[in-house]
């Protein structure tokens, strides 16, 4: 069983994925998808709509996931989102999907 996100273990190897382009990775509390009037469902494909839109920015992207997330006024819980872009493999390198 791997170890929680942040975590290794002493036996776990660092592992590399090289990617063609250049993408997003996205980590967030289950309080960006989930509501009391909604299910996590509704809320990870409201998420998965919020995410396609293109950009250029992470900030731009993430002001905009969280305008489409996040009910305007009071909230009874926390919603946590952070994103980082992956680098490009280098040119000629063989890439991975997984």
């Amino acid at each position: 069983m791997p170890a929680p996100f942040g975590l290794t273990q002493l036996n776990e190897r660092p592992r590399t994925v090289l990617r063609a382009s250049s993408e997003a990775v996205t980590l967030y509390s289950d309080g960006l998808v989930e509501t009391r009037n909604s299910d996590i469902d509704e809320g990870l494909e409201r998420l998965r709509v919020a995410l396609s839109r293109p950009f250029t920015a992470l900030d731009d992207l993430c002001a905009s996931v969280i305008d489409a997330m996040v009910p305007k006024g009071p909230s009874r819980d926390a919603a946590a989102l952070l994103l980082a872009r992956t680098l490009p493999a280098p040119h000629g390198a063989s890439t991975s999907g997984a």
